[in-house]
C-alpha cells in the first residue's frame, strides 16, 4: 500500500485498553486487512495471543511523558501505515521509543525503525526531525505467553556484548592484576624505545625538602597563623607542629640547590655530547630520571629543565599525599605506576649511575635495593652510586660497622662516593660514563 492509497480510515488511533487493563494507550488497526472473524480489532478486548490474525505488537513510550504508554497493534500491517502510525504519534508526544511486548520484532521491522523511518512515504513537514529520536528495544518477558507461531520466522533481537579489553570493571578486577602488571611494562618499554632512553642517571631523595624560599614563605604563613590566632586552638596548635617540622627540615634546602645543579651539568655534559659526537649510536644522550615527586626529585628535573634542549624522566607513583609529578618532568617522559615493583624495574633498567641525596624510608628503600642488585650482578655492577650530603649518610647508616661484622664485602661500602660538592660528584658520574 502505498502513502498516496493510505486513507485516514485505513487505521485508526483510539485509547484502548491492552490486555493488562491499562486504559492509557493507544492501538492502531489496519482496517482494509481484517482478521479472518470480521473483528476490526479496535475493539477487541481478548488477549493478543487469542486474536487469530497475526500481528505486531509495539509499545510506546513517550519520552517527553515517562508515565504516559501507548500499545500500539498493527495487523499485516506495511511500511506505509507502520510510518503514518509511528508519525503521528511522534508528532503529538515529540519523540517515542519503540519496546517489543508480545514478541521478538521482526527484522523488516527492527531495521525499518533503526532507518529512522525513511522508506516512502516520508512523514508530514516537521515530523522528520523528530523522528531519529526513535529506538528499539528488545523482547520483553511478555514475548514468552504471546502467539509464537505468528513469528516462529522471525530473526532475534541482536545481543550486544563489551569487548574483554574495554570491561572497566574485569580490567580493574583482582582476575586481571597480572594484565595490568603487563600493561606497566609494556607500555613503559614501548615509550622509552620510542625516544630512545638507553641510558640514564637515577636520583633519589626526599619528598620533604623545599627550596629555601618556599621553605620560608611556609614559615611565614605558620607564623602569622600563630600570632592571629587564638593560644591553645587547634589551628594554633597545628600551625606550631608545622613550624617544628619545618625547623627539622631547613638543612635540606642548601641541598635542593646542589641537587638542581648537578642534574643541570649532567644534563648539559649529555646535549654537549650528543650534539658533538659524529658517531650516532655514540651520540644517544643520558638523560636525568626521578620519581616524580616533589622535594629533590623536583630539584633533579628542574636542573634539567634549565638546560636548553634538556629532557628529564619522572617514573611516578599513585600515592596518597601526592596527586602528580613536578612541573618540570618533560611530559613525553612523564610515567605513572600503580606497582612500586614495576616502577622500580624500569628505573633500574637503563641506569649508568645513581644519586642519592638525604631521604627517608623510601630513599633507603631503592638505595638498598639497587645496591643489592649491584652487589648480586642482576644488574651491571660497575655503576657509580653517589651519596650527596656526607654528613647525613655517615650517620644515619654506619657503613664501617657493616664490614666490621663481615656482613657485606669491603668493596661493597668502598666503592660508594660520599660528597658535599657537585664538582666532586659530577667529575665522578662522568669519568664513569665516558
Amino acid at each position: 500500500m502505498r502513502a498516496q492509497e493510505t486513507a485516514a480510515n485505513d487505521f485508526k488511533l483510539a485509547p484502548q485498553p491492552d490486555e493488562s487493563g491499562d486504559s492509557n494507550c493507544t492501538t492502531i488497526m489496519h482496517t482494509n486487512k481484517m482478521p479472518p472473524n470480521g473483528d476490526n480489532g479496535v475493539t477487541n478486548s481478548g488477549p493478543l495471543n487469542e486474536m487469530p490474525h497475526p500481528a505486531i505488537n509495539l509499545h510506546i513510550a513517550s519520552n517527553a511523558s515517562p508515565i504516559e504508554m501507548s500499545a500500539i497493534r498493527i495487523i499485516e500491517s506495511d511500511e506505509a501505515v507502520l510510518a503514518g502510525a509511528l508519525a503521528r504519534i511522534a508528532a503529538r508526544e515529540g519523540s517515542i521509543v519503540v519496546r517489543g511486548l508480545g514478541h521478538r520484532l521482526p527484522r523488516e521491522v527492527t531495521d525499518f525503525v533503526r532507518d529512522a523511518m525513511g522508506a516512502e512515504p516520508r512523514p508530514p513537514p516537521g515530523i522528520v526531525g523528530k523522528l531519529p529520536q526513535i529506538t528499539e528495544f528488545g523482547a520483553t518477558p511478555r514475548a514468552r505467553r504471546s502467539t509464537k507461531e505468528s513469528f516462529e520466522n522471525a530473526d532475534p533481537p541482536e545481543i550486544i556484548a563489551t569487548k574483554a579489553y574495554r570491561n572497566a570493571d574485569f580490567l580493574n578486577s583482582e582476575q586481571a592484576r597480572n594484565i595490568r602488571i603487563l600493561c606497566e611494562y609494556e607500555e613503559t618499554k614501548q615509550r622509552l624505545e620510542s625516544v630512545p632512553v638507553t641510558a640514564t642517571v637515577m636520583f633519589f631523595g626526599s619528598a620533604r625538602s623545599k627550596h629555601l624560599a618556599v621553605h620560608t614563605r611556609f614559615v611565614n604563613e605558620a607564623q602569622q597563623i600563630i600570632a592571629s590566632g587564638t593560644p591553645g586552638s587547634e589551628v594554633v596548635k597545628q600551625a606550631e607542629q608545622e613550624l617544628v617540622r619545618l625547623a627539622s627540615i631547613e638543612w635540606m634546602c642548601d641541598f635542593m640547590d646542589k641537587i638542581r645543579e648537578l642534574s643541570r651539568r649532567v644534563t648539559s655534559w649529555s646535549v654537549d655530547r650528543a650534539t658533538n659526537c659524529g658517531a650516532v649510536g655514540q651520540a644517544l644522550p643520558v638523560y636525568v630520571c626521578t620519581g616524580g615527586g616533589p622535594g629533590f626529585m623536583e630539584a633533579a628535573n628542574r636542573g634539567a629543565a634549565d638546560v636548553e634542549g634538556g629532557k628529564s624522566i619522572g617514573m611516578g607513583i599513585t600515592l596518597p599525599f601526592e596527586t602528580g609529578l613536578n612541573p618540570w618532568v618533560s611530559p613525553e617522559l612523564a610515567f605513572q605506576f600503580h606497582y612500586f615493583f614495576t616502577r622500580k624495574f624500569w628505573m633500574s633498567f637503563h641506569m649508568k649511575a645513581l644519586v642519592v641525596a638525604p631521604g627517608g624510608m623510601g630513599t633507603l628503600d631503592e638505595l638498598f635495593e639497587l645496591l643489592t642488585l649491584k652487589q648480586t650482578g642482576k644488574i651491571q655492577n660497575s655503576f657509580p652510586v653517589v651519596l650527596f650530603g656526607k654528613a647525613f649518610w655517615e650517620g644515619c647508616i654506619n657503613w664501617q660497622t657493616l664490614k666490621e661484622f663481615g656482613v657485606c664485602s669491603p668493596s661493597d661500602v668502598d666503592n660508594l662516593f660520599f660528597t658535599d660538592d657537585v664538582d666532586e660528584a659530577f667529575q665522578f658520574i662522568v669519568s664513569a660514563l665516558e
